[in-house]
């Protein structure tokens, strides 16, 4: 059956399922093909999926997000406007001034003031790199995911370890501070650092679930 989809249909599917944790993808992680198929054009390429998605191996990254805005905001007549961000005139707009803004202010600040800025700008390159905007979805989360499909490589953290680390020292401490329980309020300490490092193991038994088996832990009342 997955034969029968076209290719964006495939991408948006496998984008979905990691969007919302069905296929879970560490944020470390980058993952590709093992076996490479030959090439049936010079526009086949070969693919990678992280946490952000899956995507074309792109070259040059700096390159196709310039070529990717200019085409969008003239096919669409939005010259004058795309002149207005840029702080350019009309007559002395081009795709060198283009990419010397790129340049100058960063791929993620673009994203964000050349893009997202223009909801039908927005909405034409997501489809052109076939990335599906999800409603409600954090700002800061869908510059990275834009990045991620032009073929740059935004900083991926993932603090529910570090986490885990840090609540598993405070417990100890307070254990260990606490040699001898003798009021209600030593019991108050000892829960709340007690119900903050369930949480975080809670949460790394989930991850590590679907990591290992595609299955979900089931939240313990």
């Amino acid at each position: 059956m997955l034969l029968l989809l076209r290719d964006d249909e495939l991408v948006t599917l496998i984008d979905d399922c990691v969007y919302n944790n069905d296929i879970v993808i560490p944020l470390s992680e980058m993952r590709s093909a093992q076996v490479r198929f030959s090439k049936l054009n010079r526009w086949d390429s070969f693919v990678e999926v992280s946490s952000f998605g899956l995507r074309a191996q792109r070259r040059y990254p700096l390159v196709t997000l310039m070529l990717s805005i200019w085409e969008t905001y003239e096919s669409q007549g939005l010259m004058e406007e795309l002149s207005w961000k840029l702080g350019k005139p009309v007559e002395g707009l081009s795709r060198d001034v283009l990419m010397e803004y790129i340049q100058e202010h960063g791929p993620a600040e673009v994203v964000r003031d050349l893009v997202l800025s223009s909801r039908p700008v927005a909405l034409s390159i997501a489809n052109e790199v076939n990335l599906a905007v999800v409603p409600n979805e954090a700002r800061e989360q869908l510059v990275n995911r834009f990045l991620w499909k032009f073929g740059f490589n935004p900083s991926r953290y993932d603090d529910k370890y570090p986490r885990l680390r840090t609540r598993l020292t405070q417990f100890k401490d307070t254990l260990l501070q606490t040699n001898t329980i003798r009021t209600e309020d030593d019991r108050e300490e000892i829960r709340s650092q007690g119900v903050n490092l369930f949480v975080s193991v809670e949460v790394s038994l989930k991850i590590s679930s679907h990591m290992l088996f595609g299955c979900s832990v089931q939240t313990i009342t």
